[in-house]
């Protein structure tokens, strides 16, 4: 199955070239110079979509929804996608190398008169000279036929380290017809088409070279990539498992079985292939993003630094390790140090958009904090949705019961047939804040269906949400294309994904088009940049029609705030006396103006950090109060704010995270003014502040994640807290907190606390009630064969 963590990219690592060379296995057009069983499969599959009413979405746009015939030149070696796989290049089976490591070097016949052509060929080739290097094997076999075939072995492996996949194909195919009895043949042909994202002819070709030699470990490997990639889990486990049992020295096979087993969420089994691949090869550049990854992802994020730093020193042209190591470096709020690699990173996710080049280095979850231009967001989000649309189609070509897809209309009178898709069923701010929602459906007019990508993880949240809905199914160990099959049979009218591009995601399901019609809710704050997500819910003033074309989506309008909440259900409004924290338990000063932010640190950028410390210099008599989240973020916080800012440790005082957010919920209302991060605001944290009866101030800027909580404000009845510039943040804190306003804080205090009860930020019954308006309309749209458009939330027929 497709995660969106990022770990590293395909390499295909050539032992007879001896380097390591990224290719791109995606971004490929369709064809096979002539084979014929390939283009029959295609054609088959294609048949299948268009004959079952796909909604346009058939495979052909699966397949590249752009040109891609300009990659063939383009010689830069980033690192590709997702998963961090390393594509083994088998190259033969030459004598042995001095240091273990074969090369094709080592083949060139020194005796022979064609040498010095094949070696300035090789030179050229190392020096990046290709076009001069095609005509030193050329002209080779010109004057020796008879040494042919090593020639042709020589211009094929040119042909994959350039990434000219059609051409590698051909050469190969003429050396297969030659010997037909090589694996090394049998074993680039497979990796040809793996680049051209021809999986279904990959493994074939990858399958007949272990045939031909049963004990050649590369090809296992090789073909483990193809199957974890199209989600036959079970299938590569096995394979990579044999590859290093036959070659038990085989980093790059230790490498990629580390990232099946971290996608698995078998993180410590994972870190221990990494280590295994770093002690066989010390300069395996993926082995150390691919451990940084797992580091990051359990929270080891200073170990995380050190394995990107050294991934990067070892191959500084490395994307998805940069891109990384930025996220790190955010995560702790070191901002020199992701100053110093985000404008380089920037640049080169320009330059592969300009060309069209994909590549899941950066999460578009993660970009959301980026000060990037305002379509910079939707850049990344179309990127990374190419590359799931790769996956579907990989899907798709390597499975011999492709879905029969038939989509119902809904009759009005019947009960509309919503699903709800989420990793987050459990342990997770989303289920904390929908728990109850579900249940609130109006069973008489809803059936409502629920798909979980995680087991049961035993909170009380899962099984709420388990119980509120009527059909409910644990899908965490089902394949994806039996997820899209089960959806089909289901017969939904909508299908609700509550991922988004965030960790745990199946888009994949999405991009074979399980459902009619398919909207993104709640996970991804921001577009998805996708042609199959037909509606974002939102409002009009997290999305408003000025900023619509940063969407790709149609914007579904609730009548308040998009931001659904279950704090009415899930907490009193005011928590006996008894169980509030004091500020004295938590090293808090009684008398002193507190600011707040609860945030995790990634969304604090210096930009913001300076208008606090213009705060506090202007307020003496304050002090800000964050959480240590992550801990590793205090003391680079601490440090900037006496090194640049002049403000002592004194005022800055941090309070370890809650694991309890019952606990968490009774500290809040120990801040007396919340300040809110303007790149990415407090969502689910803005609504525990408010529930809290704290004000918070807040700034929107014009991509989604950045107005959610004016939205929330504004649906409270609180849009004087909403700020338009620096500035005007800057002068409300400092007025709020001033000894002489402090009856202004007091009203406003006063006036959040009583408006919780009233305006409709807390109602989530009548939350419910409008977003079941708005599945009327998008159901309605599609029964009655009209396209998604922009929806405002009123009963159809109401004036």
């Amino acid at each position: 199955f497709f995660r969106v963590t990022i770990c590293g990219g395909f390499i295909m690592y050539n032992p007879m070239l001896g380097a390591g060379v990224p290719q791109m296995p995606y971004f490929q057009q369709y064809g096979m110079l002539g084979q014929q069983q390939a283009m029959a499969a295609q054609q088959q599959a294609m048949m299948a979509w268009n004959t079952n009413g796909m909604l346009g979405y058939q495979l052909a746009c699966l397949a590249g929804m752009a040109p891609m015939a300009s990659l063939q030149n383009q010689f830069a070696q980033p690192n590709f996608p997702h998963n961090g796989n390393v594509l083994q290049l088998h190259g033969g089976y030459p004598k042995p190398h001095p240091q273990g490591k074969p090369t094709l070097d080592d083949q060139i016949p020194l005796h022979s008169p064609i040498a010095p052509m094949l070696q300035r060929g090789r030179q050229l080739q190392r020096e990046g000279k290709y076009a001069e290097a095609l005509k030193e094997f050329s002209a080779a076999m010109q004057a020796s036929p008879q040494e042919a075939t090593l020639c042709l072995e020589m211009t094929g492996y040119l042909y994959q380290e350039t990434r000219d996949s059609e051409k590698a194909l051909e050469v190969f195919t003429k050396l297969q017809q030659i010997n037909p009895s090589n694996p090394m043949y049998y074993t680039n042909l497979g990796i040809a088409s793996q680049t051209m994202n021809r999986l279904d002819n990959a493994i074939h070709f990858y399958k007949t070279a272990i045939q031909a030699d049963p004990n050649c470990a590369v090809p296992y490997s090789n073909l483990a990539n193809c199957l974890k990639m199209v989600d036959r889990v079970a299938e590569a486990e096995w394979h990579y498992q044999r590859a290093i049992a036959l070659e038990p020295n085989f980093a790059d096979a230790y490498s990629n079985y580390g990232n099946l087993l971290k996608e698995c969420e078998r993180v410590e089994e994972a870190i221990m292939r990494y280590k295994r691949a770093l002690e066989i090869d010390p300069q395996h550049a993926n082995a150390w993003s691919n451990l940084g990854g797992s580091y990051k992802d359990t929270a080891r994020v200073d170990e995380a630094i050190v394995c990107y730093r050294q991934a990067l020193k070892i191959r500084p042209h490395f994307p998805v390790a940069m891109a990384n190591l930025v996220h790190c470096l955010t995560t702790i709020c070191d901002w020199p140090g992701r100053a110093a690699l985000l404008p380089e990173l920037i640049a080169i996710l320009r330059e592969m958009i300009e060309r069209q080049d994909y590549v899941h280095a950066v999460q578009p979850h993660h970009a959301l904090v980026y000060p990037l231009d305002d379509d910079g967001h939707l850049m990344i989000a179309q990127l990374f949705t190419q590359g799931v649309q790769k996956v579907a189609q990989s899907i798709l070509l390597t499975t011999s019961t492709p879905p029969t897809l038939k989509y119902p209309k809904w009759k009005g009178k019947a009960r509309l047939r919503v699903g709800y898709m989420s990793s987050d069923f459990g342990n997770h701010p989303l289920s904390q804040l929908m728990q109850n929602y579900f249940a609130m459906h109006d069973r008489t007019r809803f059936e409502i269906f629920a798909y979980a990508l995680t087991p049961n993880d035993g909170t009380k949240a899962r099984a709420l949400i388990e119980a509120g809905v009527e059909r409910f199914f644990d899908v965490s160990a089902t394949q994806t294309l039996d997820v899209c099959k089960m959806i089909q049979k289901h017969q939904l009218h909508i299908l609700v994904d509550l991922n988004g591009y965030t960790k745990g995601a199946r888009s994949e399901v999405l991009a074979l088009r399980a459902a009619p019609v398919q909207v993104q809710y709640m996970g991804f704050a921001g577009t998805m940049g996708s042609p199959f997500i037909d509606y974002l819910i939102s409002d009009a003033i997290t999305s408003p029609p000025e900023f619509h074309h940063l969407y790709t989506e149609k914007i579904a309008n609730m009548p308040h705030s998009y931001f659904v909440n279950d704090h009415k259900q899930s907490y009193p409004p005011q928590f006996p006396a008894a169980e509030l924290a004091t500020r004295r338990s938590l090293g808090l000063p009684a008398d002193k103006f507190v600011f707040a932010c609860f945030n995790q640190l990634y969304k604090i950028d210096d930009r913001i950090f300076s208008v606090w410390m213009r705060i506090l210099q202007r307020t003496p008599n304050s002090i800000l109060w964050l959480l240590k989240f992550p801990p590793s973020g205090e003391k680079i916080l601490r440090q900037t704010a006496l090194e640049q800012y002049g403000i002592g440790a004194d005022r800055i005082i941090f309070t370890p995270v809650a694991l309890n957010k019952e606990v968490y919920m009774r500290f809040i209302h120990c801040a007396d003014l919340v300040l809110d991060t303007p790149q990415y605001n407090g969502h689910t944290s803005s609504c525990d502040v408010l529930w809290a009866g704290v004000p918070v101030i807040t700034l929107p800027k014009k991509h989604m994640a950045s107005r959610v909580c004016a939205s929330l404000l504004a649906a409270l009845g609180c849009p004087e807290l909403i700020c338009t510039t620096e500035e005007l943040y800057e002068e409300l804190a400092v007025n709020l907190a001033a000894p002489a306003n402090r009856n202004n804080h007091a009203l406003i205090r006063a006036k959040v606390q009583a408006n919780r009860l009233t305006n409709p930020l807390f109602d989530t019954q009548q939350w419910v009630r409008d977003v079941e308006v708005l599945f009327v309309h998008m159901a309605q749209r599609y029964a009655n064969g009209l396209s998604p458009d922009h929806i405002t939330g009123q009963w159809p027929g109401t004036p």
